[in-house]
């Protein structure tokens, strides 16, 4: 395992970033795709629950590791309250609309921001290359 830490960081940080991005966009693609059947078949409320629910058992560890007052210790508590309001709304959303459109469609939204890196890049590596005809 040493030897891919130390090949990863033998990597420039932008390919890091770049590769970080792409490993992003296909596990959110492959979270859609995952989520999609069973949100045709169960309520948004329960989608929401399991989501709180297995995001919850994924936190635990470090919860056990930094005791629960400092893994919930906050300042902001408002704030806190506040986005959380809102990344609930908006979830709920998410599952009321993901059975109403298509998986292609889901895949092609996540796999856009790839496109819209990659574009500029490529047409700016193009106008080094081939200035004439940029």
């Amino acid at each position: 395992m040493s030897r891919l830490v130390a090949r990863w960081l033998s990597l420039t940080p932008n390919l890091r970033g770049i590769l970080w991005v792409a490993i992003s966009g296909f596990l959110f693609a492959l979270l859609n795709v995952f989520t999609l059947i069973p949100a045709q078949h169960l309520n948004s409320y329960v989608m929401a629950f399991l989501r709180y629910f297995f995001g919850s058992l994924f936190l635990l560890p470090i919860i056990f590791r930094l005791g629960l007052y400092r893994s919930l210790h906050t300042r902001r508590l408002p704030l806190h309250l506040f986005r959380g309001a809102i990344h609930t709304a908006g979830m709920m959303l998410w599952f009321v609309a993901l059975p109403l459109t298509t998986l292609a469609e889901i895949t092609m939204r996540f796999s856009l921001f790839m496109y819209c890196t990659i574009g500029p890049a490529g047409r700016a590596r193009a106008a080094k290359v081939m200035p004439k005809f940029t």
